[in-house]
């Protein structure tokens, strides 16, 4: 839970969407330097029922937790990969996130899940309040997301990567 995070923005995001008479539920996962002003702001009354802070997961708990969630909602301000957005697609969980690098790699906007037109709690609740109104766009993004993660597995992506690695190599 570092800043670089913005989980104050999925918080938000939250509060945003209960506004609007979806009923949701919040499931933060991990710890960090924030966690104490994120447990502050997660308590306000209209929010203290639709908030968890699951603290750390084994992978077991982390895998049946993805396979439960409607989505994944990533809102960092950067990614290298955004390698959680992919294990959530393994357990058949799209991602709504922020359009920042790393996450626009590892979610296809309106294919395996949805990218955000901008870096505002609002832009991404207007997303997917639009989502809750498609439950067949929502079925296709989840199907999309589990079908694209198996072609990610490492006994599939390590072969081409190793003969790129070793092309270049010999290339000097």
């Amino acid at each position: 839970m570092a800043p670089n995070k913005r989980v104050d923005h999925a918080i938000e995001i939250t509060r945003i969407l209960l506004q609007r008479g979806i009923q949701v539920h919040l499931t933060i996962v991990g710890s960090g330097e924030s966690e104490s002003e994120l447990r502050q702001s997660a308590s306000r009354p209209e929010l203290q029922a639709h908030i968890t802070f699951a603290g750390q997961l084994s992978e077991e708990q982390k895998n049946a937790g993805l396979r439960r969630a409607h989505l994944l909602l990533h809102t960092s301000m950067r990614e290298g990969w955004g390698l959680n957005v992919i294990e959530a697609n393994a357990m058949g969980t799209p991602a709504v996130v922020y359009p920042v690098g790393g996450l626009v790699d590892s979610t296809l906007h309106d294919e395996t899940g949805i990218v955000s037109p901008a870096e505002t709690p609002q832009a991404l609740a207007d997303s997917l309040f639009q989502l809750v109104e498609l439950p067949e766009k929502y079925e296709r993004l989840r199907v999309n997301a589990w079908e694209r993660a198996k072609k990610l597995q490492w006994n599939i992506v390590r072969p081409p990567v190793c003969d790129w690695l070793e092309t270049q190599a010999g290339r000097h």
